[in-house]
């Protein structure tokens, strides 16, 4: 950041490329946010519409065990959905960090070339 910061355009560059990787992996995890809140709203409908059919009370004991087996099986997908949204948020993180150190070191790179290029070329004088 300090050889960054001696020049303000490159300086300038780099908070913008941050900022729009910043911006484009908030965009992301808001539209995955979106998404399994939906899923999480019919898990929600589909465990009410078990949970109300074991008020019936023609269901054998048999029965209810199924349904409350079924009533289970909707909270392990579930989970299941939350642990995959959060491998898949995890890994949009680690993406988002490798671009944002690729752009600075790129930056960097170029930096520290120019200045090399300027010094040989004074050395060479």
């Amino acid at each position: 950041m300090r050889i960054i910061e001696q020049l303000p355009e490159f300086k300038k560059l780099a908070t913008e490329a941050i900022d729009r990787v910043s911006k484009a992996h908030e965009a992301t995890l808001n539209s995955i946010d979106h998404g399994a809140d939906q899923a999480h709203q019919g898990f929600a409908e589909w465990r009410r519409a078990l949970i109300a059919m074991l008020d019936d009370p023609s269901l054998t004991l048999d029965d209810k065990f199924r349904i409350t087996s079924e009533i289970g099986d909707t909270v392990k997908a579930q989970a299941s959905l939350i642990a995959e949204g959060n491998k898949v948020k995890a890994a949009l993180f680690l993406q988002a960090v490798l671009g944002v150190v690729g752009v600075l070191g790129i930056i960097i790179v170029a930096i520290a070339g120019g200045k090399f290029a300027i010094e040989q070329d004074s050395d060479n004088a």
